[in-house]
Parts: C-alpha cells; structure tokens; sequence
C-alpha cells in the first residue's frame, strides 16, 4: 500500500508541474514510437500514451508544445506522420495532431477565462488571408477533377500546421518561457546525435532510406536530423560568441558533432542556407558583434575543418581498415563541387526539368493558380513523372503554382511583415538568433519541399511565431 501510495504521490506532482509533465508526455510517447518502430503498432500502449498526452496538454498547453519539439526531433516520422488503421482502414491522425491539437485547445480555453486576450496584428491578417484562399481553394478542387487526398493534405499544411504560428506567441509570453523551449529544442537536437553515431558505426545513416541520395554517395546522418541539427546551431553559435558563461567545453563539442552531422546528411542546400545565414546576420549587426563573431569563428575554425575532414574520408577509411574497395570517398568534395555543376548533377536537373514544367502550368492562371491536389509532368532523358506540385522542391514555386500571385504575394507579405518589427531589433540576442534561424528556413525553402511536409513546416511556423513573440515579449 505504501508503494502504491507513493507512486500516487509522484504521479500527482508531475500532474501539477509544466515541464514534469512535458518530460512524462515525451517518456509514454517515446515508448509508443520504439515499441511500433521495434515490434509493430500496439494499441493498448496507443491509448494510453495519447490519452495522457492529450489531457495534460490541454492542462498545461506548454508541456505539449515542449513535447512535440522534442518528439518530432529524435522520432520524426514516427511520431508525425504515424497513420492509425481502425478496422483496417487507415486514418491520418497523427500523434503529433493530438498532442497540438490538444495544446491548441488548453491555450484557448485558458485565454477564454484570461482578462489578457490575442490581439491580432497586420501579420495574422496576412496569415489569416492565406488560410482563408486555402479553405475557398480546397471545396474548388471537387469541380477541377483534383486529387482529394493531395488536396485535403495542402489543405492542412496551409491551414492546421501554420496554427503553431498562433500557439506559439500566445504561450511565449517572456523570456523564461522561451528559455524553457529552446532547452527542449536544444535536449532533443543532442539527442539526435546518437543517430550521427549510429550512422558512423554502420556506414550509413538510420532512416537515411526514407531521402535517398540522387547522385553517388552514402549519407551518414537522416536529412530530417540534419535540418534540426542546423536550425540549433545558429541560436547554440550566438550564444557561445555573447554568453558571458566561461565553462563552454560541451557546448563547442556539441557544436563541432553537429557540424560533423549536417556535413554528414550531404544535403548540400543546408549548407548554403546555413551560410546565407551567417552572411546576412554578420552584414546587419553592430560592429562589436562583428568582431565577436569573427573572433570566435576563428577559434572554431580548425576544429571544424578537421569534423568535416573526418566525416569526407570516413567512408574510405573504414573501407581500407576492412580491406574492402572504396567506391564513396571523399563525399563531401564531390557533393560540394556539383554545387558548381548542376548541368551535371541529376538532383539539379531533375529540379530545373521540375521547375520549368510547373511554371508551364502556372501560367494557365498566373493571377489565382491552378489550385490544388494537381500533378505536373516531368519530362527527362530517361523517364517522365507525374508530379505532385506541391513535391517539386521549393515551397515559393508551390505556392505560386497553386494560388497565383494571390497567393504567393499574401504569404511573402506576411513574413515582410514579421521581418519589418524584427529588424528594428537587430542588437537583440534572441531576435538576432530567430531572425538568423528563419532567413535560413527562406533560403531552404527555395530548394526542397518544407512547407508541404508537416515535421519539416513544423519548425517553421515556430520560428515566425517567434519572430512575432520576442517584439513583445515581456521581461
């Protein structure tokens, strides 16, 4: 009875704790997505997970949101894009629309009973407006013989998803908060190391399956870790050139492995976006931060060059120790010269080939797009696709293509809007650090399908929430 009562006791204070309960939620879930990784979906361990994740996120709406950015860092796939099959029929309701749609419902029902209320500013109308063309465009789909499926889906990518924007800066009031979740941020991407050793120990990276590789190659790091590895690093750099903190061995470490990791993917648009990034964020700030960052870049210098050495021959060096014949040295090198080689490289061809024929479509209806749930056929030397629009590799273009001008010119107004306020702060630690992080996303955007795949847009409408919150936020 003793144990029992104890037990009782432990379980009511995580209960009453916002981050116990964020810690509790991401323990059940993350036993759900081993359990179904390892042996299968198991519905007994389903329920239970989802139904504490749901009722604790509508008690403490933070707990959710601190539980999603880690969950959807180390499990991916797993916990955002997990189907249930009732009956043997498949329903996309994933564990991450639970918990967020739980954490959505918390946040309104506490602002409902709260004198403070949402006040909406130009951007959410820009973002509201956007939503809306989504919702008229999807019933339109019916009368254009679309794909229901593909439609329902940009539906709640355009719509559902970009909802984090309004969660976040109605929960991230002031800077504890955003502390609290850029430590869940930061738990989950070191975390997501232990894929970078798995990934040296096998020679090739755990679900690197899921984004193969087009041109020759073994990645050593899943692209999807590699995007979260690159969105902490920019925020983890800034920190380590203005913190005032002396001891930061480990976080130079982690740094350096998750230069190892990004390098690791060979997903060449992270690095140009990664250092589109630095370049702009160097252009605008003061002087005096110019020269910190500069001086403490040099001091990573030699380290980082010696990771991305190290992660370029890994391959052929285990190859040589294990007498076999090494087909994919010097990786990096290659795939960082085809960047100056796209008549070369299949990836960009295949992208050009994609590009030009999506545009062909556009321009049947340049003012309002051709809708939604479309297909556009790619026509290459070797083979033709019927392509999902929304899969042609750069989210700017997708949306031009299915919502016209109209549409890409509401969406880019919305994020001129947030910039407009951010720049104002340049000076600002945390505005400089979400500005860099979001100035990366609009780079990667140009090159891969991140708004149209929901642990991807995830952090992107994290980010713009964020841009909204830190002009706000209160001490």
């Amino acid at each position: 009875m003793k144990y029992f009562s104890k037990l009782k006791n432990s379980i009511k204070k995580i209960l009453e704790s916002e981050t116990k309960s964020a810690i509790f939620i991401i323990a059940l879930v993350s036993l759900f997505c081993l359990i179904n990784i390892l042996w299968g979906f198991n519905w007994i361990v389903y329920l239970v997970a989802m139904l504490f994740a749901f009722f604790l996120s509508v008690k403490f709406p933070k707990a959710g949101l601190f539980a999603i950015v880690f969950l959807t860092i180390v499990f991916e796939k797993f916990f955002t894009l997990e189907s249930i099959y009732p009956f043997g029929t498949q329903i996309k309701l994933y564990p991450l629309d639970i918990i967020f749609g739980a954490s959505l419902l918390g946040m309104l029902w506490n602002y409902a009973f709260a004198q403070e209320k949402i006040r909406l500013s130009l951007p959410e109308k820009f973002l509201g407006a956007f939503m809306l063309l989504n919702i008229l465009y999807f019933p339109l789909s019916f009368w254009q013989h679309s794909e229901t499926a593909l439609a329902f889906s940009t539906l709640k990518n355009y719509v559902f998803y970009p909802l984090f924007y309004f969660l976040i800066f109605g929960l991230i009031k002031n800077k504890a908060d955003l502390w609290k979740l850029f430590k869940f941020y930061f738990a989950g991407a070191t975390t997501a190391l232990i894929f970078f050793v798995i990934g040296l120990a096998r020679q090739k990276g755990l679900w690197t399956e899921f984004n193969p590789l087009s041109t020759d190659g073994v990645r050593l790091l899943a692209f999807s870790h590699g995007l979260f590895m690159s969105i902490a690093l920019i925020p983890t750099f800034l920190y380590l050139v203005f913190s005032q903190q002396k001891n930061k061995l480990w976080l130079n470490i982690i740094l350096i492995l998750w230069v190892g990791g990004i390098f690791g993917t060979l997903m060449r648009h992270l690095w140009i976006s990664l250092f589109v990034a630095f370049v702009i964020i160097f252009a605008i700030v003061a002087w005096d931060s110019k020269k910190a960052i500069f001086k403490y870049s040099l001091g990573l210098l030699i380290p980082v060059i010696l990771m991305v050495a190290f992660v370029s021959y890994y391959p052929s060096i285990v190859s040589k120790l294990k007498n076999q014949n090494a087909q994919v040295s010097n990786m990096v090198v290659e795939r960082t010269q085809s960047i100056t080689q796209g008549n070369e490289d299949s990836s960009f061809y295949w992208r050009s080939i994609a590009w030009k024929s999506g545009l062909k479509r556009f321009q049947e209806n340049p003012i309002f797009g051709i809708g939604t749930g479309q297909r556009v056929v790619v026509e290459m030397k070797w083979l033709t696709q019927n392509v999902e629009v929304r899969s042609i590799h750069n989210s700017f273009l997708s949306i031009m293509i299915q919502f016209g001008l109209l549409g890409l010119v509401i969406f880019l107004m919305f994020i001129f809007s947030l910039l407009k306020k951010l720049y104002a702060l340049r000076n600002n630690f945390s505005a400089v650090a979400v500005g860099s992080v979001l100035i990366f996303f609009l780079v990667a955007c140009v090159f891969q399908p991140y708004l149209e795949t929901n642990f991807l847009a995830l952090f992107f409408w994290i980010t713009l929430g964020l841009v909204k919150a830190i002009p706000e936020m209160k001490a």
